[in-house]
């Protein structure tokens, strides 16, 4: 799997790019990372994920416990997933049905720039 991690604003949106086939591990250490950076922000964090060129997921057990921290956190802002999948879909139901929080599925990261956009200005 690739990952790219890097700043769409800085201090301000996260981007999150996955690829090929995802382990529970590489998810875990990027959500791990991405609440380092939530943790250290001085205002609201938002961050995008991009699953589009993503072949195979993790278990949601696999990472339930770093992702419903970080959906958690005082600073986390929205999580904008770009990509529509039935696996996504059913992700982000499980957390919704957990834990209450900001998220919206967008077709491209420019929707979701441009949904954040919307939200933050």
């Amino acid at each position: 799997m690739a990952v790219e991690l890097s700043w769409q604003e800085k201090d301000r949106i996260i981007l999150t790019t996955y690829s090929g086939h995802v382990t529970p591990d590489e998810l875990t250490r990027t959500i791990e990372t991405i609440i380092g950076h939530v943790d250290k922000a001085a205002a609201r964090l938002d961050v995008i994920v991009d699953w589009r060129e993503t072949t195979e997921y993790p278990l949601f057990a696999d990472f339930m416990f770093p992702g419903l921290k970080l959906i958690r956190m005082p600073r986390m802002g929205w999580l904008v997933l770009v990509g529509e999948s039935s696996t996504l879909k059913l992700w982000v139901d499980l957390f919704a049905n957990i834990s209450d929080f900001r998220y919206k599925i967008v077709s491209t990261p420019q929707d979701a720039v441009d949904f954040l956009h919307t939200v933050i200005s």
